[in-house]
């Protein structure tokens, strides 16, 4: 799985990297380009915001009119299975550098997400992530959040699919 989201002649990709030799270990790794593409660096693996916390791949990227990047992916740490995590990056020097990643909501301790999405919205900035709740009972469904300042804090989640659906994801 991979995403890409340029703004201007800054490029940054995303993929599900399956080793980084590197603790703690991610399945989130990185590379960027200041050059519209011409090279390319690898940028490694995210700052987590502790070592025990773990980023778990399906990364999606969205990039902001102000040259912000955010990239969304499962996240674990010891209290959660599978979150999601968003983390802020900018073009420092021409070299793409991450903020630690902010939580985007919590699923209950035995519940996971899966499949997040981000995107945002050109005319104010919000961002939006989607992602399919698995219910450790059973069942699953839809949900979207969003955040108006930058990804620093997200709303409670809204339910976009149908409850009596089985099997939303896909």
């Amino acid at each position: 799985e991979n995403t890409l989201a340029v703004h201007g002649r800054f490029m940054a990709a995303g993929w599900n990297d399956s080793f980084d030799p590197r603790t703690p270990r991610s399945f989130s790794g990185f590379g960027y380009s200041s050059d519209g593409g011409r090279t390319w660096h690898d940028g490694g693996i995210l700052p987590a915001a502790t070592f025990d916390d773990q980023f778990f791949g399906d990364p999606n990227l969205t990039v902001d009119s102000d040259g912000n990047f955010f990239y969304a992916s499962l996240y674990a740490n010891p209290a959660i299975t599978l979150g999601i995590s968003v983390s802020r990056g900018r073009f420092v020097n021409d070299v793409l550098v991450f903020d630690p990643p902010v939580l985007t909501g919590l699923p209950g301790q035995a519940d996971s997400f899966d499949k997040e999405w981000i995107a945002n919205d050109p005319e104010d900035g919000t961002l939006y992530v989607s992602y399919t709740r698995f219910f450790d009972i059973g069942g699953d469904q839809i949900e979207v959040i969003r955040s108006r300042d930058h990804g620093r804090t997200w709303s409670a989640p809204v339910l976009v699919s149908d409850p009596a659906t089985e099997s939303v994801q896909g």
